[in-house]
């Protein structure tokens, strides 16, 4: 029954195939204003126009049963910053001992959203700092919660 709800949606503003094109689009068919978005009016210009053509791809990579089930929770301009060490001086490789995820603002300042760390390496010294950045977009789908780095409209993880 939704399934065909939804088919008659598409129908009715012309998308026979079943191919949404842009984010008004996503708003008529499924009802979802990608502007309030909690953590949208948050994002720089270049970040929304990102996030908003991710978006699109994003929801056709799922089929129709699923699209009516998607709920979008919050989109944040992150950075994470590892800090890295050595269990041993001679090691080749690195342990992450803490990791910080702060939110970006559009006027440049940040929130701290997260911190965690590794009780294990407690007392190891800080050999290298690793920082990345990425949209990170929270939703749910068939009533689960999950997320995505975001990197660029076509590739997420």
């Amino acid at each position: 029954m939704i399934d065909q709800l939804i088919i008659e949606k598409y129908k009715k503003y012309g998308i026979n195939d079943y191919v949404l094109k842009n984010v008004d689009d996503i708003n008529k068919v499924h009802g979802i204003d990608v502007e309030m978005i909690n953590g949208y009016s948050d994002l720089t210009k270049e970040k929304k126009e990102l996030f908003k053509k991710f978006i699109v791809n994003f929801i056709n990579g799922y089929g129709i049963k699923a699209r009516t089930t998607f709920v979008p929770l919050s989109i944040n301009d992150v950075e994470e910053i590892d800090y890295l060490g050595k269990k041993e001086p001679e090691d080749d490789y690195y342990v992450v001992l803490s990791r910080e995820i702060k939110s970006i603002k559009a006027d440049g300042s940040s929130e701290l959203l997260k911190k965690s760390f590794d009780d294990l390496y407690s007392g190891f010294e800080i050999a290298k700092i690793e920082k990345r950045n990425y949209l990170r977009f929270e939703y749910e789908v068939y009533g689960e919660k999950t997320w995505q780095h975001v990197i660029s409209p076509t590739e997420w993880y």
